[in-house]
């Protein structure tokens, strides 16, 4: 994670909003962007249809959690600014330990723990 935060500093320039919505307009980035809106949709649909009842009220409360944290990371990511990016790579080492719990978290998330 060190070079994570090394490589982010490095970066001098900071990243303008004007740039931003040039990247978010690039067609590639803009079918991407699509994706996520309609991931984040599909998750949405899929809770109010029943998807994360499941057979106890712990199991149910965990899979509604996880499809809730994802919503949200996917909101997150779609509604990011410039200034949030950049606050974000000059953070620094500090957030390491965040990065690595997150890390952590959508390793056990994939296993299903």
């Amino acid at each position: 994670m060190a070079r994570l935060a090394i490589r982010a500093a490095e970066m001098e320039d900071k990243l303008e909003q004007e740039d931003l919505l040039n990247w978010r307009r690039h067609p590639v980035t803009a079918r991407f962007l699509m994706a996520l809106e309609v991931w984040q949709v599909g998750l949405m649909e899929q809770w109010a249809s029943g998807v994360f009842q499941k057979d106890t009220a712990q199991a149910t409360v965990e899979a509604n959690a996880a499809a809730i944290g994802e919503r949200t990371c996917l909101n997150r990511i779609l509604k990011l600014t410039a200034d949030e990016i950049n606050q974000i790579l000059s953070s620094g080492e500090e957030d390491d330990e965040e990065l690595d719990l997150a890390n952590r978290a959508r390793t056990q998330a994939a296993r299903g723990d």
